[in-house]
């Protein structure tokens, strides 16, 4: 299947009614942040995937594309600013 694996990661937890808008993707609360990872086909997903985002009102701390290659596991979030987007 084409595309990428991203994750996001965004300020404060998700509450189980919020989850859904997210959907497939897997949704995650980590130390006060939304940890969202998942699939995206293209372009036109991803921007979909960031409106949604802000039209809910939430703070998008990071958002990276994923190697798929690499064994990646996530660590916890314990500060933002530990989570730097990955160079190309």
């Amino acid at each position: 299947m084409p595309g990428w694996t991203y994750l996001f990661i965004v300020e404060g937890e998700l509450g189980e009614h919020l989850k859904p808008a997210f959907a497939p993707m897997t949704v995650t609360n980590e130390a006060g942040h939304a940890v969202m990872t998942g699939h995206i086909r293209d372009q036109s997903e991803l921007q979909g995937v960031l409106w949604r985002i802000g039209n809910l009102g939430l703070t998008l701390v990071s958002a990276a594309r994923i190697d798929e290659n690499a064994e990646r596991k996530a660590a916890p979030v314990s500060d933002p600013q530990e989570r730097s987007v990955p160079s190309r």
